[in-house]
């Protein structure tokens, strides 16, 4: 498995099953997504930073919660809010759950809450987190340590913070570095299997920018 982050929380996971893109954004953002190719794409949410579908040369494109199969891959939906009062002040999110290769991959969208019990049930185990991490729209860090130590996967990628270029008002990745108090992993891409992720404790991965 191969993942890739272009910024925000677009990610391209190429696994042996196929090809996943995420939450493609639109220019407005300050950055130009290069075209890219996908046997499914998913959509977190309809704001300009996430729902940029015509950039992305996709099979099946998934918007909404449920279960889902494509490409030989397990695809599951998965309810959630944009803040921390039920989607009251930015709507809902639709987090979304990857089987491919033996290895469940979640990526949390624009999730502004902790998981409920309905949810985490709803969600099971993990293997790779993908988790917004720079407030203001979303989880700040401290929120979102709190989410990955409730979800205890094996490997926790930040995505959705500030890089430069980008013109959305959130913070950077350093502090929620601070808070989860792991060593950080820096790398162009993530290259793993299941053999190679860990039987013990958790890996932080801080992704550069591609594209």
């Amino acid at each position: 498995m191969e993942i890739k982050w272009f910024g925000h929380s677009c990610f391209q996971i190429k696994t042996k099953e196929g090809t996943i893109v995420t939450d493609p954004y639109s220019a407005e953002v300050g950055w130009s997504l290069p075209r890219l190719t996908a046997d499914v794409l998913t959509i977190s949410h309809d704001h300009f930073d996430h729902n940029a579908k015509g950039l992305v040369d996709a099979q099946r494109v998934f918007e909404s919660p449920g279960e889902y199969e494509a490409s030989g891959m397990a695809i599951t939906g998965v309810l959630g809010s944009h803040d921390e009062v039920g989607g009251a002040k930015r709507g809902k999110i639709t987090m979304f759950k990857f089987l491919a290769e033996g290895t469940t991959v979640l990526h949390l969208g624009d999730l502004g809450s902790q998981l409920s019990d309905v949810q985490l049930d709803e969600i099971g185990s993990v293997d790779i987190v993908l988790v917004p991490v720079g407030g203001n729209y979303t989880l700040d860090a401290k929120g979102a340590v709190e989410v990955v130590n409730t979800l205890e996967p094996k490997v926790v990628i930040p995505m959705h913070y500030k890089l430069p270029g980008l013109n959305i008002d959130i913070k950077g990745v350093d502090e929620f570095i601070g808070e989860i108090g792991l060593t950080p992993e820096r790398a162009e891409k993530l290259l793993l299997s299941r053999s190679s992720l860990p039987e013990e404790g958790m890996r932080l991965i801080i992704l550069s920018k591609s594209g």
